[in-house]
């Protein structure tokens, strides 16, 4: 597996997703190597391989420092490739890859997202693998969505064109793949809608409902919100909760209170009314298990919003929008509350809030459902036998 940061601990979406994807494979049977780009965006420590994973996971790191600049930011202008992937070719990466391919040989060579790409024709020449490329989402369709909410005609201009550049990246690289396995099934007609005819096999992130316990609903209901503020779907979608949501919310609840934790939690966000910020040290199982209605409020994205279902296999009820529920197919009002425009969005929150007794059973059917399409040893073997059949 190359990936773009290392899987542990799973403290975000996408590492969340990769660890889902190291276990699942343990689970089947499979012996993993990890070669992991450690960027200074998210620097870990090799030590970080849980004790139960050494004997089947084998994990490398190459340090990159790709920080992007406002200057290299505003040069890219003036070429044609993307800005958001060309900042991960880095040589010390490819010397390590080239390395462990001489050394060993490899059944599937999966490559997790975008921005390893690089390297198919580098895997190509050194290993008779099947190339698969694991999609977290449409990454191209991310970047338009987001642009669709900015406000700042310059910034928006900018995140258009770079949206552009990165969906003649994706289609081009990821037509290169023996197959493709996209996150969800909603990402997998996505894909074939434009233009890729390769092998395809949708598989969520899974997880382990054996280790994972339904938290006590007792006491008053609170919100709370998990996600990282460097990552502009979070930050756009908050800012839009908190001016039009939130004092909606206020004003019906005067002591309601959200708790938010996330990396870069910005100073607005911090600073707003009955918010209570948290480092985002803190472990992010333990804060969902302290807090009962998880308020996801994405107006951009793609892909799975893992934080949801991390949610719901924990009998949490949430409150989120047509954007944030997409590949998940939990239904309105049963499972999940969907809500699109701040009127109905602060209604279905206030509901919650004012009826711990519906709150928790809905948290109820959050789980069954979870339990129903994430489980891990369902998925792994799905997903294993689509391998064994390339």
């Amino acid at each position: 597996m190359l990936t773009n940061k290392s899987p542990f601990p799973p403290n975000d979406g996408s590492s969340l997703a990769m660890n889902s994807m190291v276990r699942g494979f343990v689970l089947a049977g499979c012996e993993v190597s990890l070669l992991v780009m450690n960027t200074s965006k998210h620097r870990k420590d090799l030590n970080d391989l849980p004790e139960d994973l050494k004997s089947r996971v084998e994990m490398r790191f190459v340090n990159l420092n790709n920080k992007p600049s406002p200057i290299t930011g505003f040069l890219n202008l003036f070429s044609r490739e993307s800005y958001i992937v060309s900042r991960f070719k880095h040589q010390g990466y490819s010397e390590a890859l080239q390395k462990w391919l001489e050394e060993k040989e490899f059944d599937i060579v999966q490559i997790e997202g975008l921005t390893p790409c690089h390297y198919i024709e580098q895997i190509r020449s050194l290993s008779k693998a099947k190339l698969v490329n694991r999609a977290h989402n449409v990454e191209h369709l991310i970047w338009l969505r987001t642009a669709m909410y900015e406000s700042n005609f310059f910034k928006a201009a900018y995140l258009q064109l770079q949206a552009n550049r990165l969906k003649s990246f994706e289609l081009e690289r990821l037509s290169l793949f023996d197959a493709l396995v996209p996150i969800t099934p909603i990402d997998k007609a996505m894909f074939k809608s434009l233009g890729l005819k390769l092998p395809m096999h949708s598989a969520y992130c899974a997880l382990n409902f054996a280790n994972i316990e339904v938290e006590n609903w007792e006491g008053k209901p609170d919100f709370f919100f998990v996600g990282a503020f460097d990552w502009q779907p979070n930050l756009q979608g908050m800012r839009w909760f908190l001016k039009e949501v939130w004092p909606s919310v206020l004003k019906s609840e005067p002591e309601a209170v959200i708790h938010v934790l996330g990396r870069h939690c910005t100073s607005d966000i911090a600073a707003t009314q009955n918010v209570i910020a948290y480092d985002d040290i803190l472990d992010a199982q333990e804060f969902y298990s302290k807090h009962k209605i998880l308020v996801v409020p994405l107006k951009s994205g793609s892909g799975l919003r893992i934080k949801i279902v991390e949610g719901m296999s924990m009998g949490k009820a949430v409150v989120t929008t047509s954007i944030g529920v997409e590949g998940i197919s939990a239904e309105p009002g049963v499972e999940v509350k969907l809500a699109n425009d701040p009127k109905t969005f602060a209604k279905e929150m206030i509901d919650l809030y004012a009826n711990p007794k519906v709150a928790k059973h809905m948290g109820k059917k959050a789980r069954e459902f979870a339990e129903k399409y994430f489980n891990q040893n369902t998925v792994s073997k799905e997903l294993i036998q689509f391998y064994q059949s390339l």
